[in-house]
């Protein structure tokens, strides 16, 4: 048996470089696809290295965690260029790559280390990468008429909801949500929009957000003032919470709360920034925790795809976030 995972961690670039030949046909899979395997590959990694030494050998441990590693790079790797300006494409796809083999990076995103064990020039490279990335020309959607709900609730499975329901996810909030669900009837057509592009973790905080809200037990006014102020008004409260919610989201999921469960802390989360606000302290950014995205300048609307580095920047930040508050 020892030998046999001396063969494989020596043999590991061939045998990834095989798996990736016979499957060039499937790098459009859908993210919740992606996040299943990854989930498996996490389990394996964490179960193996919660062994006994006389359960697991040292070859086995290292095996597990290069697999984890090499699965997180490959995905962002798979993101596609042409989301940069025709004039940045080449210098940040080198960039980008560049990024992508830090190893304090993989290490935080495979969960074995702290997101505060990466240097200031992860967090500026990244920073400096959104800025190439072509976005959403109109975030808050002033001008946008796409205020029917239905599509929505259709989209989360629901089948209606009561008007003390609809107060929560009233004003632009439904505008974010478009942006989450139909990012391709948002906005302006870019020239390059792939159908198939990945937006699945946005897609999946817009679900389970309205399906929270359709089932939460107690509805009421003031509550849904709350929620739908921090979320719909101007501001830069409204735009680190739409960057950064839904990873808070799927870290949350990652960790083995349920979606429910998950909802709850970010409800949560929003009553104490609206509480902060109202208090009137002078805070950068109202929400806990989360201060440090303001006052080093170290966030970016969501992009259209999720390997896009504005998504990699916003689940580094959400990780963050979930560290201090935890």
């Amino acid at each position: 048996m020892w030998i046999f995972f001396v063969f494989l961690a020596n043999n590991l670039g061939l045998i990834y470089s095989l798996i990736n030949l016979f499957s060039k046909d499937k790098t459009k899979n859908s993210m919740s696809e992606f996040r299943r395997s990854e989930g498996r590959d996490v389990v394996m990694h964490k179960k193996v290295q919660s062994l006994a030494p006389g359960e697991s050998s040292k070859e086995e441990r290292e095996l597990a965690a290069e697999l984890v590693r090499r699965e997180l790079i490959d995905f962002y790797q798979k993101f596609d260029p042409n989301y940069f300006y025709s004039d940045e494409q080449e210098t940040g796809k080198q960039l980008y790559e560049q990024i992508l083999q830090n190893s304090a990076l993989v290490s935080v995103l495979a969960g074995e280390a702290s997101v505060g064990t990466l240097g200031d020039e992860v967090w500026d490279m990244l920073q400096e990468l959104t800025r190439k990335e072509q976005k959403f020309g109109d975030v808050l959607s002033k001008g946008n008429t796409l205020d029917d709900l239905e599509p929505l609730l259709e989209a989360a499975q629901i089948s209606a909801l009561s008007p003390d329901r609809r107060a929560y996810v009233g004003g632009r909030t439904v505008n974010h949500f478009y942006r989450f669900l139909f990012p391709q009837k948002y906005d302006r057509k870019l020239a390059h929009f792939d159908q198939e592009n990945l937006h699945a973790v946005p897609a999946s905080f817009a679900k389970d957000f309205l399906q929270y809200v359709a089932t939460m037990e107690e509805p009421n006014e003031e509550d849904a003032d709350k929620i739908s102020h921090m979320m719909s008004t101007e501001g830069s409260d409204v735009f680190v919470f739409w960057t950064l919610a839904p990873y808070m989201h799927d870290e949350l999921m990652r960790e083995g709360h349920d979606a429910k469960q998950s909802m709850e802390r970010i409800f949560d989360w929003i009553r104490e920034g609206f509480d902060r606000q109202q208090a009137g302290e002078n805070y950068v950014c109202h929400f806990p925790a989360a201060e440090f995205v303001r006052t080093r300048d170290r966030f970016s609307v969501l992009g259209y795809d999720e390997r896009m580095p504005s998504h990699l920047l916003a689940r580094l930040n959400a990780k963050k976030v979930i560290e201090h508050l935890e």
